[in-house]
């Protein structure tokens, strides 16, 4: 159980015990009594009897309502300990009689325990398995070996019987025979949805059959108390036994039960640890089979857990979590069988994930009243657009205040919440809103607040405030805060350049075409831990054309694959002459990954064919439909663009671009004009809607020289010398110093591509 719930409920604990003969004892609680009665408890000498009522979690997502086997408890044990001098140790357990279950997922039971004047500590399972068949802990053994211990079988059949755990501290001892405990259980195991939502864009795609890989043969019941966020049940890592083995033969397998299905879902699978993303044979990971486009033969793509921790592992699955996997985009055929797909990476597919936690509450309790919230604290990323949620569920009236800074008292914007009253109210505060609604699931006691911070925080802390939901006695003080980007100051972010013009080189910056480039990205006042943009600088590598112009299967593949995989960005030359499995790979790489950034360097009519239109448009379908111009002011021809010659030029900035023209190093100035480098560039005379220009010709604006396009991460560029001396400044040329508008314009736009790698993990 929460230790932060137990300070709670101690609190009232001691309030209630000098007006009751009998002590209730009340924790984080489901939302409404059984309507089968209790008998009154009878004295037994030497026992007391324990009645406890248990709810699993709410679900409070807007795609998924409460599903009855998820609520099923067939079987408890418990297990007590008692505090002996500064610790628990485990003295017996006992198995839940008389257990009673309603449709509200709410379970009471009664258990009979021996009188003690000593704090107790319980350890709860439910649904528990093969884990007590052979093990029974000794006395006096501590809570964390006997959680380390407590471990059952994993089977694809768990359905209907997913293991469950809580934990409850109780002072005071066991004195009297009238106590009533009440607690949350926490699933042991996570649940993986796969749903088809095909972008326009898309191929057609017929979903039939999920396979899970290498989930683990054991599940460990409890979490490891130093996986949970502290005062939470929250997990931040997986607990997996030492015992437990990845099975690699035999897949979990679950198909579609008839065609034409948008989902397979309800899949229950034991935790697992984070591997490297370079090891994807070690991981945890999903193949989607079915029908790609027309084909008469299934495809098979695997797809991959991700975490939330700002790294780019892959594998890690969390217990009492649900993992919804949304295919937006198949691009091209799959492998030819599941375990072909598993034993490669991510390819050709994209697809969205979203993870949550079912809704575990910290809650009052009194009788049939009760005010419960989700977390104590919401943290939001350093960026704007970086939305919470918070969760308070009461059948009581309550207010929600905000703190004033001045005094320290909740006294600001008050909101007043009735169960029974729809409500809709925005709050504005200094560095973000606040959303408080009615739950969008439409449970009634249910009120969702979600909060969206104005901008981006590049303080040197983070931003911090404090509201108070209170209703009578009851008050519970949550912190919001916004977290600064200086948390990213020992992140190095990955450059993976191919050989060229506009290559950005390897190790040392003399060793590379675009050398203003690179000297401001290695300029340590720039982007350093203690630099302008905090972060522990970049790393950079380079591979020349025969390391892209192998073909699928062979170890060059492998290779570059690997190099690629383990990259944040990659920047294409337009000597770079691509093969079309190298194409494939790369096309699959920017598209699979939120945190990637794919820089496309262009040039003439025949160098740049071998990096576009050689491999079947890949990159502008990518780039949103660009369409290709070339311009050179010798030869005439079908190359020619009118009224396209002379110099580049900075455009207006737009609300879309507004970051690149305004950024952390500056402001840009509208209208300037770059030098052409020679009388050879492309251009794109049409592009997407979520393409920007950055740079256009100053004799046509209407054509595009330089842009960026947000949603996919890709950043073209009509001409690759745009990075030399000439177009950027001779003093970022010789030591690195922003000191022209386009210098400042390239600074930030790297800005965005730092912020885009780490902002997605």
């Amino acid at each position: 159980m929460k230790k932060s719930n137990t300070k709670i409920s101690r609190q009232i604990f001691k309030n209630l015990f000098a007006l009751l003969a009998g002590i209730i004892f009340l924790l984080a609680s489901c939302q409404d009594r059984l309507d089968t009665p209790v008998p009154a408890p009878q004295p037994t000498g030497g026992e007391v009897t324990l009645h406890l009522a248990l709810s699993t979690p709410i679900h409070v997502t807007p795609t998924t309502k409460a599903i009855d086997p998820e609520h099923q408890i067939g079987a408890i044990k418990m297990l007590v300990f008692l505090k002996e001098t500064d610790s628990y140790q485990y003295q017996y357990m006992v198995d839940g009689q008389h257990l009673q279950t309603d449709d509200n997922n709410h379970t009471r039971f009664d258990v009979k325990l021996k009188v003690t004047p000593k704090d107790i500590l319980f350890l709860i399972y439910a649904n528990y398995g093969d884990a007590f068949e052979t093990y029974e802990p000794e006395a006096g053994t501590s809570v964390a070996n006997v959680k380390k211990a407590v471990i059952a079988s994993y089977t694809s059949d768990i359905a209907g019987n997913l293991p469950m755990y809580a934990e409850i501290e109780h002072t005071g001892g066991l004195l009297v025979n009238a106590i009533e405990l009440r607690t949350v259980l926490l699933r042991a195991v996570a649940r993986v949805d796969v749903a088809k939502n095909l972008s326009a864009d898309s191929s057609p795609f017929s979903l039939t059959d999920i396979y899970i890989y290498r989930t683990q043969s054991k599940i460990q019941l409890a979490p490891d108390t130093e996986h949970l966020v502290e005062g939470t049940l929250r997990v931040q890592a997986a607990s997996v036994p030492e015992a437990s083995q990845p099975d690699t033969d035999n897949p979990l397998i679950q198909s579609a039960a008839d065609e034409g299905v948008e989902i397979i879902d309800k899949i229950y699978i034991p935790e697992s640890e984070a591997v490297a993303s370079t090891r994807p044979m070690d991981a945890t990971c999903i193949v989607v089979g079915g029908y790609f486009d027309e084909d008469a033969e299934k495809s098979y793509y695997r797809i991959d857990f991700t975490t939330e921790t700002g790294d780019t592992s892959i594998g890690q699955v969390l217990r009492n979590h649900k993992y919804r996997f949304n295919i937006k985009k198949v691009l091209i055929r799959g492998y030819e069988t599941p375990d072909e797909a598993a034993t490669n990476g991510t390819s050709h597919i994209t697809v969205e994930m979203k993870s949550w936690e079912d809704f575990t509450t910290e809650m009052y309790f009194n009788g049939d009243s009760y005010l419960g919230i989700s977390a104590r604290s919401v943290t939001m990323r350093y960026y704007a657009g970086s939305e919470r949620e918070l969760f308070i569920q009461s059948s009581v009236p309550y207010t929600i205040s905000w703190k004033d800074p001045a005094t320290g008292e909740f006294t600001e914007s008050p909101v007043t919440v009735s169960p029974s009253v729809d409500i809709a109210q925005l709050c504005e505060r200094s560095f973000y809103d606040a959303a408080i609604v009615k739950d969008l699931n439409g449970q009634g006691d249910l009120i969702q607040v979600f909060f969206y911070p104005h901008g981006a925080n590049h303080d040197a802390t983070n931003r911090v405030d404090e509201f108070q939901i209170e209703s009578g006695s009851w008050k519970f003080t949550v912190t919001v805060t916004q977290e600064t980007f200086r948390k990213y100051a020992g992140r190095t972010i990955r450059v993976l350049s191919g050989s060229g013009i506009g290559g950005l080189g390897h190790l040392f910056a003399t060793t590379t075409d675009a050398l203003p480039l690179r000297n401001i990205l290695d300029n340590t006042a720039y982007f350093s831990p203690s630099g302008t943009v905090p972060i522990s600088g970049f790393s950079f590598t380079a591979v020349d054309n025969t390391n892209m112009r192998y073909t699928a299967g062979t170890a060059s593949q492998q290779h570059f694959r690997n190099i690629l995989y383990a990259s944040d960005v990659l920047v294409l030359t337009y000597d770079n002459q691509l093969s079309a499995d190298a194409a494939r790979d790369i096309a699959a790489w920017i598209s699979e990954g939120k945190n990637r950034v794919l820089i496309v360097n262009g040039d003439t009519h025949t160098s740049s064919a071998h990096l576009l239109r050689n491999n079947a448009g890949f990159l502008g379908l990518l780039m949103g439909q660009i369409n290709w111009w070339y311009y050179t002011n010798v030869g005439g021809g079908s190359f020619n663009v009118d009224n396209i010659g002379g110099n580049y030029k900075i455009p207006q900035p737009t609300a879309n671009t507004a970051e690149f023209f305004n950024g952390l190093f500056g402001k840009v100035t509208p209208g300037v004009e770059i030098a052409r480098p020679d009388i050879y560039a492309g251009y794109a005379k049409s592009w997407g809607t979520t393409v920007y220009p950055l740079l256009v010709p100053s004799n046509n604006p209407a054509y595009l020289s330089l842009g960026v396009n947000k949603a996919t991460g890709i950043i073209f560029s009509a001409e690759g010398q745009l990075y030399q001396s000439g177009r950027m400044s001779a003093t970022a040329a010789s030591s690195g110093v922003i000191t022209s508008d386009f210098d400042r314009l390239i600074a930030n736009l790297w800005v965005w591509i730092v912020e885009r790698v780490v902002r997605e993990e």
